[in-house]
């Protein structure tokens, strides 16, 4: 899946407007579905909004997402800076909290039992920490520090650890020690930060086989409005059954332990590089409001998860002004799929 995306001017105003209009959006139950007995999941969605280059933009996102009925976003790490400060802030004013996506292969093998070892790319990767931490010598050292500097005001639940296309392109024996890697990485994070998650996303039955034992929680995606060349786009029936046979597969790999489940609020055609991994249509739609409330109420049913994430917001609401990245187009109709994402939330 093509994660990080970058782009569109999203006004001030239109936010406004939007946040007004979702505020008094009704709530839309799945036809049939009996409302859940059990706690009510978190819910969030991943975007994509840089604070050092847009910080205004990033704090109105934060209360549309609030206001889309969010209490996570999914975001990458941001570099140390001026503009950290006021996004924090900007995640407490919205009554948000952060998972930060922490996703670079050299940490799965830099902070294990031996965390004094310094990995030149690690302190190049995040050289903005570096410089803010001073007497940062260590790889361990570094983590501390940044896991520090985010959980001292209570505003991050977790950390996005990997990413189901580390899978790819990977040889079964190199899988598993990445497995590890992700693991020990996971082990340190709990360690600096106690009472945060840890997670990791899982794409079809193979990877949820292998990677379940990786994080704290394994995020198992399920993308299923799809329409292929010459095809037609599924039912909202067949959206509500193939969700939910994924959410059994979750269940039932993460036995006792909570599970976690990443649903669809993107189309397949919106990115070039998501369009041709899949075969999709340039037609391919994103989910209908019917759509959508059915993806959660089988993913309710089916696994009863803790988390529920959407991937993405971007291709809701829109990319920030210059950051859409190449090969992506800004999505049409964005109100109509704010209202639509809104009303399928509890």
């Amino acid at each position: 899946m093509f994660r990080r995306g970058r782009g569109l001017l999203v006004l001030c105003v239109s936010i406004c407007a939007a946040a007004g209009v979702l505020a008094s959006a009704s709530h839309a139950r799945n036809p049939g579905s009996k409302p859940s007995p059990h706690p009510r999941s978190l819910t969030g969605a991943f975007e994509s909004c840089d604070p050092q280059l847009a910080a205004d933009s990033c704090a109105a996102r934060l209360r549309l997402m609030e206001h889309t009925g969010m209490q996570l976003t999914v975001s990458d790490l941001p570099s140390y800076g001026p503009w950290l400060a006021p996004y924090l802030q900007a995640l407490r004013a919205a009554h948000m909290r952060a998972i930060w996506e922490v996703i670079n292969p050299t940490w799965w093998n830099a902070v294990g039992d031996d965390r004094t070892g310094r990995d030149p790319d690690l302190f190049a990767a995040y050289g903005s920490w570096a410089s803010a931490c001073g007497d940062c010598h260590t790889n361990g050292q570094l983590l501390a520090f940044i896991t520090r500097t985010l959980t001292a005001d209570h505003l991050t639940y977790g950390w996005y650890v990997a990413d189901d296309s580390e899978f790819d392109g990977r040889r079964a024996d190199t899988r598993s020690a990445m497995l590890n890697g992700i693991h020990t990485f996971a082990a340190a994070l709990h360690a600096d930060a106690p009472g945060t998650v840890t997670v990791s996303s899982a794409y079809g039955t193979e990877q949820l086989r292998e990677a379940e034992p990786a994080a704290g929680l394994t995020a198992v995606e399920s993308y299923p409005v799809i329409k292929r060349p010459g095809g037609r786009a599924p039912t909202t029936q067949a959206v509500y059954r193939s969700t939910l046979e994924t959410a059994r597969r979750a269940a039932a790999a993460a036995g006792t332990r909570p599970t976690a489940m990443i649903l669809q609020a993107f189309s397949w055609a919106g990115c070039d590089a998501d369009q041709r991994s899949v075969g999709a249509s340039r037609r391919s739609p994103y989910p209908t409001a019917a759509e959508l409330a059915a993806q959660r109420a089988a993913a309710v049913r089916g696994a009863r998860p803790s988390l529920i994430l959407y991937y993405n917001f971007d291709q809701t609401a829109g990319w920030p002004s210059g950051q859409r990245p190449a090969g992506c187009r800004q999505p049409p109709h964005r109100l109509r799929r704010l209202r639509a994402l809104r009303r399928s939330l509890p």
